[in-house]
């Protein structure tokens, strides 16, 4: 289980009921660098590769009928990895 803070709608709860991941086969799993489980709903999984390396996003967003707290804190999140992913990239 990740490191996620909760994603339901009353986070000071802290508990999880969604969650992200990646099925990585056990060849490429030699080329994974860095991966990390940004919460619930987002996370990366970086790759060597020959040239550059690869940085694969998952994220899981809230279906159009969850809470709107939900769905903005979502929002919130993604843009923050956003940020953070471009500095990984470049590192």
């Amino acid at each position: 289980k990740g490191k996620g803070k909760g994603a339901n709608t009353d986070f000071s709860k802290g508990y999880e009921y969604c969650g992200v991941g990646a099925v990585i086969s056990t060849k490429r799993m030699r080329s994974v660098i860095d991966f990390e489980q940004i919460d619930g709903r987002i996370m990366y999984v970086k790759f060597a590769a020959q040239h550059e390396p690869i940085c694969i996003t998952n994220a899981y967003a809230p279906q159009s009928l969850r809470p709107h707290q939900e769905k903005e804190h979502f929002s919130k999140s993604l843009k923050r990895f956003t940020m953070k992913i471009i500095e990984i990239v470049l590192i």
